[in-house]
């Protein structure tokens, strides 16, 4: 019967809800799925094959994932999750500086793992003129410049990750991500992938670098509720409760709360501000400006790190952290998301799938 099939199953709990956070996940292993960027939706393009539960086992929005299966017996905080070092971090490259975002440390980090080898290539994002997000597959430093800044809508880097796999013969790739596509690439990880031999166990390896991330914009959305024509504006960034939108000749600076409307619905509900399930979680709170706050979670996370230190690709001081800020505005967004989360329940509405009842 039509209703055994899985995609179907994503259907009625994922997609029609308007739950789909893009991430690609879903048609990255799979010709029957095709991502339509515009529309905000994954769509059937040839019959779904009856018993395959891909699509729905590795979505995000439906399942969760135990970071114990990753972090082990690593330190583990309430609020901030499993924690190693916490880090104030700044590319000492005027470029990366230049270029990227609260101090270019991720370009910085990932330009050091590159010169060392550790990974052979990365999947970064990068922009067209309309800042809808383009997802790329680099393997040298000089390619990551394109992709320094960051964007506020999705990107379906995991597109790229099956890409990867299918035709490209690497022992080990980064992906950098915001920490519901981190959950997708996990969910992978260690089904999918894992019997094709991608494991943090093995010499098969996927590095993740996961965004501090209060929600993400719907592209279309987002240009809608913007006063500067797109293809002007050359950075976004937000702060303090304030999205900056810069061209070259201004800067329209508005309160955040005024592009709610934008977020993708799910967004709302998730609890997941500090990307817990990454090996680098990277954002601008509570260090100083110029300066990106990097939270260590895995042994992989910390070699990341070191290598840039070494390299002399970034500086890292921890003192000038202020995790008491950072822990209360990690406890701030669970506790809008627990509070959405309950409205919706008591409203009778659907809410995803991996959050606990």
């Amino acid at each position: 019967m039509v209703d055994d099939l899985y995609f179907n199953k994503l259907e009625s709990v994922v997609i029609n809800p308007g739950f789909c956070v893009l991430c690609g996940a879903c048609s990255a292993f799979c010709n029957r799925i095709s991502l339509d960027y515009d529309a905000g939706r994954p769509v059937l393009v040839k019959p779904c094959v009856k018993g395959c539960s891909n699509c729905y086992d590795h979505c995000p929005i439906t399942t969760d994932f135990d970071g114990n299966r990753i972090f082990g017996n690593s330190p583990c905080d309430e609020v901030l999750g499993a924690v190693t070092e916490i880090k104030a971090v700044r590319a000492t490259d005027p470029d990366a500086t230049g270029r990227g975002q609260d101090g270019g440390a991720v370009t910085a980090i990932l330009a050091a793992v590159l010169k060392r080898g550790k990974i052979d290539a990365a999947v970064v994002v990068e922009r067209d003129s309309q800042w809808r997000p383009i997802p790329r597959i680099i393997t040298s430093e000089g390619e990551l410049y394109p992709s320094a800044g960051s964007k506020y809508s999705p990107s379906p880097n995991i597109e790229e990750l099956g890409e990867v796999f299918r035709t490209l013969d690497l022992k080990s790739i980064a992906i950098v991500d915001v920490g519901c596509h981190i959950r997708a690439v996990r969910n992978l990880e260690f089904n999918l992938l894992y019997n094709a031999g991608f494991s943090p166990y093995s010499d098969l390896k996927i590095y993740t670098i996961g965004l501090f991330c209060s929600g993400s914009f719907g592209h279309g959305s987002l240009l809608n509720l913007l006063k500067t024509e797109p293809s002007s504006v050359r950075k976004m960034d937000i702060a303090k409760g304030k999205f900056s939108i810069e061209s070259s000749d201004s800067v329209e600076t508005r309160p955040v709360k005024e592009f709610e409307s934008a977020f993708l619905p799910s967004c709302p509900m998730c609890k997941d501000y500090g990307a817990e399930l990454a090996d680098l979680s990277i954002g601008s709170i509570a260090s100083p400006e110029g300066y990106s706050t990097v939270v260590v979670r895995s042994l992989m996370g910390w070699g990341m790190l070191r290598d840039a230190v070494q390299l002399g690709y970034v500086e890292a001081d921890a003192s000038l952290v202020d995790k008491e800020a950072l822990k209360k505005s990690i406890a701030n967004k669970k506790k809008h998301a627990e509070k959405r989360i309950a409205a919706e329940r008591a409203g009778k509405n659907v809410v995803p799938g991996f959050i606990p009842k």
